[in-house]
């Protein structure tokens, strides 16, 4: 068994389960597993579960040998062979690996988001021509190190994408077609969006959630996708609303965690509607709400009256309207805040 987690180290329990069940004549049979985020005491616990549910005469021929996250696990009556103890060497030695490969990517993943929040800071500023920016200040609302925003500057830079003001503050000089691809294609590796389906198919699900969501005013939220582009552009081009795209603003100071994500995005869906469904291969529905996730610690929301929900910024909602497949639509838009664009 591989490094995996705990619904693997079931399914290899029932397979040699069912190979001792099969081979009466075999006295003991060994699980060797390497698993990964969960604890020793966790595998334990799940190992002495799955062999109370087994028939005494295959529990008793059952053994388990495991390392969980550089832990050793071991069946207490189980007998040491060489190949036990070399197998315990090699399932340490790719913990340890894959510890440090997992540590890497964390690093990776936090600074990615971070220099893709700076740009963007950057990105809502020239949209809105609001001018330049002090590099703390931009730092500040992006919630990372002066350091790390210099790298990102540093990058941008390079690519003939700054301009400097006075003192330390700095712009966009512009931003090409092609820049605007990888920034979406970017943004969809750090915020993927979670979708939710109404399994009831009713119509109107769509108007329904909108209204719900402006009478709840839920902290944190922002309109984005097609409802916030018709505000951002009185002349947005769409008939209908194919569904409600809410940005939820979840600071953070670290690397985010795909799953914590999932599970606040559950959450903040269940208090809107109960009935709707994250989207997966098993449930069906038309798509009717989209979240997004934002790590930056300012959000840039957009509050006016007379609307409870603020609007999601405009580079956020120009990247739901390309998920969406408006592409003539977001074009459209971003000419509206900037003629001298190129979409």
């Amino acid at each position: 068994m591989g490094s995996r987690g705990v619904r693997d180290l079931r399914d290899s329990a029932l397979h040699l389960a069912t190979l001792l069940a099969g081979e009466p004549k075999i006295r003991q049979g060994y699980l060797l597993a390497s698993v990964i985020r969960i604890s020793a005491a966790r595998v334990n616990e799940e190992w002495e579960g799955i062999k109370k549910v087994m028939l005494p005469a295959i529990a008793a021929r059952m053994n388990l040998v495991a390392v969980a996250d550089g832990t050793e696990v071991k069946s207490a009556a189980l007998r040491e062979t060489p190949a036990v103890e070399q197998f315990l060497q090699f399932a340490k030695e790719t913990s340890r690996a894959t510890g440090s490969q997992a540590a890497m990517a964390g690093n990776s993943h936090s600074m990615n988001w971070k220099h893709l929040e700076v740009e963007k800071v950057l990105l809502h500023r020239w949209l809105l021509k609001e001018g330049p920016i002090a590099i703390g200040t931009l730092g500040r609302q992006v919630g990372c190190s002066y350091p790390t925003t210099m790298q990102a500057i540093g990058r941008l830079t390079k690519n003939g994408m700054i301009e400097r003001g006075r003192g330390r503050s700095v712009s966009l000089a512009g931003y090409s077609r092609e820049q605007w691809a990888e920034l979406l294609r970017r943004e969809r590796n750090v915020y993927p969006p979670e979708e939710f389906v109404d399994p009831t198919a009713e119509m109107g699900a769509v108007e329904w959630i909108q209204r719900h969501l402006d009478r709840l005013n839920p902290q944190g939220a922002a309109m984005g996708g097609v409802v916030a582009a018709r505000k951002w552009d009185s002349s947005f081009n769409l008939n209908g609303t194919p569904r409600i795209d809410i940005v939820l603003h979840t600071p953070i100071s670290g690397s985010p965690h795909g799953h914590g994500w999932i599970h606040t995005a559950t959450e903040f869906v269940r208090h809107i509607d109960p009935a709707l469904k994250r989207r997966a291969s098993q449930v069906r529905g038309a798509t009717v709400l989209v979240m997004h996730p934002l790590y930056r610690r300012e959000s840039l929301f957009l509050r006016e009256e007379p609307s409870k929900l603020p609007w999601a910024d405009p580079v956020d909602v120009i990247y739901h309207l390309n998920l969406l497949g408006l592409t003539v639509q977001a074009g459209e838009l971003l000419h509206h805040l900037r003629q001298d664009a190129k979409s």
